[in-house]
């Protein structure tokens, strides 16, 4: 498989063509993502995570599990550096793999700042974690996840090592993918998110990183994925981690969670492109019958397999065809990336913060893209 492709091809299930070569790739630099909506600055910083409970599933030689995981989170003032979108080696590596130069990728920004103090509540921050697609770095859904922290989240983006094409750890050293089985990368992200709820519980308590101790309130955590982090979502909920909410964007979902008779009574959320439907993905009619709380099915008209990351706004930026790199639809990215904004925020504010959202109720004139299926009002999402 080009190499290219791991970083758009998720579940097996979407098509994409090799990409041009490097001469048609442009030179534009100083591309960045679309704003945040929220009225918070955002800060951000990159944590290292040891599991020395188990080896790696990935990658047997390896005699632990080593995670990097990324805090973004309402900031207190705009202080620090601002992020670049992936460490500098891994956007070099994912460029070229991609036939694009180099600093094509290593120029992006973002809206976060590095090491700014965390805006500080009583009560601390809700949490949601970010899973993307298969073969996918975390950086792919920044836009989202910037987002959710302007608006007071704490989201904590996981980067799955030997599933991401690269991973970037501290000194430099650069991990692979190493193409797993799709079931074998899936149990071993539903043990990371595991894994990763037990560390920021040591983080809520003042270790790991400094100037966290009480501002993340776990009772109320969700979780949200791209393709495979979408299922990974539903299997993390399904083998009783504690998570509140679900929400996938557009990935199939995998055993077990999409067996027959998996029951779950957490509300989800199922947002997807206009082909991924119940009637066209079995898993997605198994496991809305699996579903005994709140649910909804969403889909954004015109929109493919990778609208659902941030890829194509930065191919649009650096003068290239998106559609050479992945499965794009009509719709233009930056209102793809929008609708999600809105739909996301929507939908943990109201499961996880109790404040009711009437997007999340009928279809809404500002998104007339979105469209509802099997429209649940029965039951409120809050808990």
């Amino acid at each position: 498989m080009n190499l290219a492709l791991v970083l758009v091809l998720t579940l097996a299930s979407a098509a994409a063509t090799p990409p041009a070569p490097a001469a048609a790739a442009g030179t534009a630099v100083g591309a960045a993502l679309p704003a945040p909506t929220g009225p918070h600055p955002v800060g951000t910083v990159a944590v290292h995570l040891i599991d020395d409970s188990r080896p790696d599933p990935l990658e047997p030689s390896r005699p632990v599990r080593e995670l990097m995981v990324q805090l973004w989170y309402p900031a207190s003032r705009p202080t620090g550096p601002v992020a670049a979108f992936m460490p500098h080696e891994a956007a070099g590596e994912v460029a070229t793999a991609s036939q694009l130069a180099p600093e094509l990728m290593r120029t992006v920004r973002t809206a976060g700042h590095e090491g700014a103090p965390i805006r500080r509540r009583h009560r601390g921050h809700p949490v949601v974690l970010y899973s993307p697609g298969l073969g996918n770095p975390r950086a792919f859904g920044t836009t989202v996840v910037q987002d959710l922290a302007s608006r007071g989240f704490v989201v904590v983006a996981i980067d799955h090592t030997f599933d991401a094409y690269v991973v970037q750890f501290p000194g430099g050293r650069l991990e692979h993918t190493v193409q797993p089985d799709r079931f074998l990368a899936q149990r071993t992200r539903v043990a990371d998110v595991g894994f990763v709820l037990a560390e920021l519980a040591r983080i809520n308590a003042g270790h790991i990183v400094a100037g966290f101790d009480g501002q993340l309130d776990l009772t109320r955590t969700g979780m949200f994925g791209h393709s495979a982090g979408g299922s990974t979502a539903a299997n993390a909920i399904l083998a009783g981690q504690p998570i509140k909410s679900g929400l996938n964007l557009d990935g199939s979902v995998l055993p077990p969670a999409s067996d027959a008779g998996a029951l779950t009574c957490r509300p989800f959320l199922q947002l997807g492109g206009a082909y991924h439907t119940r009637a066209l993905d079995p898993t997605w009619a198994t496991y809305w019958a699996n579903l005994r709380g709140w649910r909804r099915e969403l889909h954004v008209d015109d929109a493919g397999h990778s609208d659902f990351s941030d890829l194509g706004v930065l191919l649009d930026q650096f003068g290239v065809d998106r559609h050479l790199y992945g499965h794009f639809g009509a719709i233009e990215p930056a209102r793809a990336l929008a609708i999600q904004q809105a739909y996301v925020w929507a939908f943990f504010a109201q499961t996880l913060s109790n404040a009711r959202q009437p997007l999340l109720d009928r279809p809404s004139a500002a998104f007339p893209e979105v469209t509802f299926e099997g429209l649940n009002v029965a039951a409120s999402p809050t808990l």
